[in-house]
């Protein structure tokens, strides 16, 4: 028998408004693993214990995945775990026990495969199981990354129901009702938390009338066999209201904490419930948040990083697949420095600010594709309760994000393709964004909207990237990390669970909604009150597909429909011209080019335009045509919208020919062109202005200049010769 053993911190404790208890060896239980091989013989017991929350997943790497669960009386758990479904321990492959008896259970799986399904058991010792079944099963990540791989994500944001309008139970279901019409979202691979996840004080009983009860897929009422809390590992960031547990902050720890977070723009005064003084929780890090989720020591499986090897941080990155993910506390206090605080001047990266020391030096060593970060508040809102140009109330940590934090992160040009926070019970979302970090009336779409920030493309900046009609191109970004980040896009949504249709009052003196920076979604007619780039009227949640080069991402609102989508893709129309050779086998006067497979395209329609004569056609094939093509002309294959783009040209060069007739056009090209022939060239080409072209075949160059007109042209400033080579003898693959 083998035995393995690990162990990990699991904090139970419970807390009170007014008293916030220290972490003790009360709080802390040490748990231990044995993993095993099942014995044939095992029989199915059902325990006498009843599972009170989850079992949920989290912290996914390609060789383990952690479960969490809880039950209503003390037990020793055990997970067992198979490739094929568990109906009774007797099928499973390895089966892991705690040692220590608890009602709080936390067990890690490890030497798992990547990129392979599993499905689990959750029970107690001696081989008893609670939960098994086809419902019970996840995937582990890739390895690295695989660029033949969809990366699915659910994104919910303030996903507990607080005093506001209740749209849960829509939400929920309304993503049930996509996932049904789309069967390629039913499997998710993570599952994204933007903060608010128990109101209103953080409270252990909140996060399980608000969120637990909520999401457990057995309570959602829709016929469904995907089960997103047991098959979905859940990566939480955290939120103000999660911090609200706890007593008040006290002198003289309010002077120190108003000296150290003030904003570049002005001092920040208001000291309240809900400013800076409201929670010592937030210099502890002692709540339930930290309890009832797992979060990553630095370097934890050897993929997680996080400033050290504490888990008492709620900042943290990872990669999946191609995508970094960077989640940002918002909201506490380290070496009481908030987030946007102490923040260095770019390019210089020194600060006393633990979280930011970290994030510089994370983002600085990421070298994935793709880029995601997420945390609660949002550095630009004007609806669903909030405006980031306020610094009452909480207001000034959007406001402090937005001068600094983005500020910095546009100077340093760190290639982030997403930023989504929630803290606004609404959904709104911007363009391509970048450079505007002051107040919302000095926003220019012109400058902060800008297309030519990268030099080498079009970024289609003031598109709404919807690509769904003509003008609605996708944003187009370089990975290349020596050209200017071309902008990011910032999604507001935090109306997973409750919606807000107002926000404080402006200092323009209106309650006009939507921020004019947050422009790239439509939701209705604007009207005196609403600019219609906000959603206050529908909850939602957020679906993303990554897959290689490209995301879409979706607001799916409560009736399952996609209300907002963009799309971002990756180092296409910058590259130069494929070129193709003309080879004997397919003939001088038909060529074809194969249309790309992985442009995200609504309907595969392309257009084939050469730079010199125009529109060639519109085709729905996977081959092109291309009838005698112009030599040195670029042609490119668009998508129906003109939006991204594959470009080729024509060559001669490196093929060698018997008897042959061209007919082609030759126009300049990079280098000389060279036909080769090991008989006779009969040509009635026209070799244009600036062209240089060669004709050299063993019998004899017959250019045609007779019939109707003349046939055979060299123009005014082409180069061209036609010689005699006798000892030419073209090999079967030509040169």
């Amino acid at each position: 028998m083998k035995f393995l053993i690990f162990s990990f911190l699991v904090f139970s404790s419970i807390f009170t408004k007014a008293q916030l208890p220290q972490k003790s060896e009360n709080y802390l239980s040490k748990i231990f693993y044995l993993e095993e091989q099942v014995n044939a013989s095992n029989k199915k017991n059902y325990s006498s214990a009843n599972i009170t929350r989850g079992p949920y997943l989290q912290l996914p790497s390609p060789t383990s995945m952690d479960l969490v669960w809880q039950t209503d009386i003390t037990e020793i758990g055990r997970v067992c775990y198979s490739t094929n479904m568990i109906t009774t321990e007797n099928n499973a492959i390895f089966c892991i026990n705690e040692v220590t008896a608890t009602t709080k259970h936390h067990i890690s799986l490890n030497t798992l495969t990547a990129n392979q399904r599993y499905y689990y058991s959750v029970g107690s010792t001696p081989n008893s199981v609670i939960e098994a079944g086809d419902k019970y099963t996840f995937r582990t990540p890739p390895t690295n990354f695989d660029n033949s791989i969809t990366t699915k994500i659910w994104i919910t944001g303030d996903p507990s129901e607080g005093s506001y309008i209740h749209r849960h139970d829509n939400v929920i279901n309304g993503f049930k009702t996509y996932q049904a019409a789309n069967p390629s979202a039913a499997e998710l691979d993570l599952w994204l938390l933007l903060g608010d996840n128990a109101y209103t004080f953080g409270l252990d009983s909140e996060y399980q009338s608000g969120f637990f009860d909520k999401y457990d897929d057995d309570n959602i009422g829709i016929s469904t066999s995907n089960h997103i809390m047991k098959q979905t590992p859940i990566m939480p960031c955290i939120g103000n209201h999660d911090y609200y547990q706890g007593g008040p902050i006290s002198f003289p720890e309010i002077s120190i904490l108003e000296n150290q977070n003030q904003l570049s723009s002005g001092p920040v005064t208001v000291i309240n419930q809900f400013g800076l003084a409201n929670s010592v929780s937030r210099i502890l890090k002692s709540n339930h948040y930290y309890d009832i989720f797992k979060l990553p020591t630095n370097g934890y499986k050897g993929k997680y990083s996080t400033s050290d090897n504490s888990d008492n941080k709620a900042y943290y990155s990872y990669n999946h697949n191609n995508i970094h993910f960077v989640c940002l506390d918002s909201y506490g206090f380290y070496d009481n420095y908030m987030l946007f605080a102490n923040m260095p001047n770019a390019p210089n990266t020194n600060t006393n600010n633990p979280q930011l020391q970290w994030l510089i030096a994370d983002l600085n060593s990421n070298t994935q594709k793709w880029t995601i970060m997420y945390f609660h508040h949002p550095p630009y809102a004007r609806s669903g309760g909030h405006y980031s140009d306020l610094t009452e109330s909480d207001e000034f940590i959007l406001k402090g994000i937005r001068e600094n934090l983005v500020k910095y992160l546009d100077e340093k040009n760190y290639k982030i393709d997403l930023i989504i926070g929630g803290h606004s019970h609404s959904y709104e979302r911007s363009k391509l964004l970048k450079g505007h970090h002051s107040s919302e009336n000095t926003y220019n779409p012109t400058i902060h909207n800008n297309p030519n920030l990268n030099p080498n493309l079009n970024s289609f900046a003031t598109s709404s990237g919807s690509y769904n009609s003509e003008g609605s191109c996708p944003y187009i970004k370089s990975s290349d990390i020596t050209t200017a980040n071309e902008g990011i896009v910032y999604v507001v949504a935090g109306s997973s669970a409750q919606l807000q249709q107002s926000t404080h009052s402006n200092p323009d003196g209106t309650n006009l909604k939507g921020h004019l920076a947050l422009n790239g979604a439509q939701f209705n007619i604007p009207n005196s009150s609403d600019r219609g780039t906000i959603q206050d009227q529908k909850g939602g949640s957020v679906y993303i597909e990554v897959k290689d080069n490209v995301l879409i991402s979706k607001f799916i609102d409560e009736d399952g429909i996609v209300g907002d989508q963009f799309t971002i893709i990756k180092d296409v129309n910058i590259t130069p011209p494929n070129v193709l050779q003309i080879s004997e086998t397919d003939g001088t006067d038909l060529q074809n080019i194969t249309t790309p497979i992985d442009w995200p395209i609504p309907t595969p329609t392309y257009k084939l335009i050469n730079q010199y004569s125009g529109l060639v056609g519109t085709y729905t094939t996977t081959s092109i045509p291309v009838i005698t093509p112009d030599i040195g002309a670029i042609y490119s294959i668009t998508d129906q919208y003109g939006c991204i783009k594959n470009d080729y040209r024509f060559t001669f060069n490196g093929s060698c020919w018997g008897n042959v007739t061209i007919n082609n056009k030759f126009y300049p090209t990079p280098s000389p062109e060279y036909v080769y022939s090991s008989g006779t060239i009969t040509s009635t080409s026209q070799i244009k202005n600036l062209a240089n072209v060669s004709f050299i075949a063993k019998n004899a160059n017959h250019l045609v200049t007779t019939g109707s007109g003349i046939l055979f042209q060299a123009e005014l400033g082409a180069i061209f010769s036609a010689t005699i080579n006798p000892s030419i003898i073209c090999p079967p693959a030509g040169l």
